[in-house]
């Protein structure tokens, strides 16, 4: 319950960011309620790359503007297709990371917006110290801090414009103490869902990096 609550807040947070009317693609759509969501107000187009998700969602959701297709994140698609990608809980699952963000800036349109969340790999995977380090949900491949993917999507030619965050907590460089606070206070539960800026001395469990296509 509280992934698809957290799921959720970020979906909530696009909508409201967006003016009516944009061309979205919901890339690792899942059973595509996050989708549905945003096709309110936009017309929609959810891909995952499992063919059981997309028919689940094509007989649930599929509307006039909302579609379901298969694909791959690191080659869907076609030049200049949309205004806006939303790309959440995605990146951490492929090895090849790098192709998937030089295949999110072929897909946007000029100055089109990517928003794009992670696990914080500062908090979901303490031990692995870095980028290729294996973390330790053994469905990710590699799991990012905030600056190491800003920093790639820079590379591939986004600007950043913002990076929130959600599910913060007190975090200390000291792992004994991480452990205590997370055993005790249980911060991932009982913290807000809800995205917000990076705070000050306080780490998010996941992060959202909102970047513009330069």
């Amino acid at each position: 319950k509280r992934i698809e609550n957290d799921h959720m807040e970020r979906y909530k947070f696009v909508l409201m960011k967006l003016n009516n009317n944009k061309k979205v693609l919901d890339i690792a759509c899942g059973e595509g309620y996050g989708s549905n969501f945003l096709s309110k107000n936009h017309n929609v187009v959810g891909v995952d790359i499992s063919d059981e998700a997309v028919n689940w969602a094509k007989s649930k959701y599929a509307c006039n503007n909302l579609k379901f297709e298969q694909g791959d994140a690191t080659k869907y698609g076609k030049k200049d297709q949309f205004d806006v990608i939303v790309a959440f809980e995605t990146i951490e699952h492929v090895s090849a990371y790098k192709d998937v963000i030089k295949n999110f800036y072929k897909l946007l349109k000029s100055d089109g917006m990517l928003y794009i969340s992670s696990p914080n790999r500062m908090v979901t995977s303490p031990g692995a110290k870095k980028l290729l380090d294996k973390p330790k949900n053994k469905y990710h491949t590699q799991e990012f801090l905030p600056n190491e993917l800003s920093e790639l999507l820079v590379e591939s030619g986004f600007k950043i414009k913002d990076i929130y965050g959600q599910r913060y907590f007190y975090y200390s460089k000291n792992t004994i103490i991480n452990k205590v606070i997370n055993k005790i206070l249980r911060p991932a539960y009982i913290s807000s869902p809800s995205v917000s800026l990076l705070r000050k001395y306080l780490q998010p469990r996941y992060f959202i990096i909102e970047a513009i296509r330069d």
